[in-house]
């Protein structure tokens, strides 16, 4: 299968005081997406998830490694790669169809073609009546869809998403998930989602990364053996539960792992989990 993106041996360190020591936030992380994959990472929290998908869109350089786009060294941001953001990134002053036109009238698109384009994508994302509506009349999902039609209206190969779903509540979340399966279905561009929702990254994906704890690894990828098209109802199948089930013990396997690397314990009182131990009590709180 042909490689839209290539991640060879990235390393990242920050620093965030001059006297202090650097945290180690990815370390030899080698991974291939292909073209037209949707495919999502998880991992525990601090393991360098979002860090990965900012040096994938080059916004922030790797301190060694390097990330291909069609065999070419990625050196920076590109019309190519463009991301979708857990907040909504909606400039208010704009309209819904000011908003999706933005990022065309940068690339110099006449004013007549921008039109012709952002009608296509309001109603790819179902928003056609709302082109004159301001952010702040649209509700969480309404939002979130004008950010995936800014996305798709400067026709990127590769979409980068950073929790896009996680302050929607959960029945518009579900909603999302199928249109967002729905677009993939019928733009087949490349998907690679960054997430903390185990459910979600099953039912939309290819594959999955699990990375470890900090510093980020890739622990393994797992292959979803899911017949497509999907829809919600296939949450309650066998094989799902059973990928799902796989998942979520490995993640947890890595969560441990950071915690006990911090010279913490996990213990149950009064029927809630508490952290206990002093070794390294102080750094996980200024990290975490």
């Amino acid at each position: 299968m042909e490689s839209k993106i290539r991640i060879d041996c990235l390393s990242k360190r920050f620093s965030f005081k001059k006297d202090a020591n650097a945290i180690e936030v990815l370390k030899d992380l080698s991974f291939v997406l292909n073209t037209n994959e949707f495919l999502s990472i998880i991992g525990p929290s601090g393991c360098g998830k979002t860090t990965l998908l900012y040096i994938i869109a080059g916004f922030i350089k790797p301190d060694s490694g390097c990330v291909y786009y069609d065999g070419q060294r990625v050196i920076g941001p590109s019309p190519h790669r463009t991301v979708i953001f857990q907040e909504y990134g909606l400039f208010p002053w704009m309209t819904v169809e000011e908003n999706i036109e933005f990022g065309l009238k940068a690339k110099h698109i006449p004013k007549n073609d921008r039109r012709v384009i952002a009608k296509k994508y309001i109603e790819l994302v179902h928003l056609k009546g709302f082109e004159n509506k301001y952010p702040f009349e649209l509700s969480g999902g309404m939002k979130q869809r004008v950010g995936i039609a800014r996305a798709l209206a400067i026709d990127p190969a590769v979409i980068l998403m950073d929790e896009p779903y996680a302050s929607l509540d959960y029945l518009t979340r579900e909603i999302m998930q199928e249109e967002i399966l729905k677009i993939w279905e019928t733009t087949k561009k490349t998907l690679l989602l960054i997430t903390h929702n185990i459910e979600e990254a099953v039912f939309l994906s290819d594959r999955v990364m699990i990375m470890t704890a900090r510093p980020g690894r890739k622990k393994e990828i797992v292959s979803i053996d899911l017949p497509r098209p999907r829809r919600q109802g296939i949450k309650g199948s066998s094989r799902f539960v059973e990928l799902s089930n796989y998942i979520a013990s490995s993640v947890r396997e890595e969560t441990i792992k950071g915690i006990e690397e911090m010279g913490l314990r996990l213990t149950k009182a009064h029927g809630q989990i508490m952290l206990e131990g002093n070794s390294r009590k102080e750094d996980y709180e200024k990290n975490n």
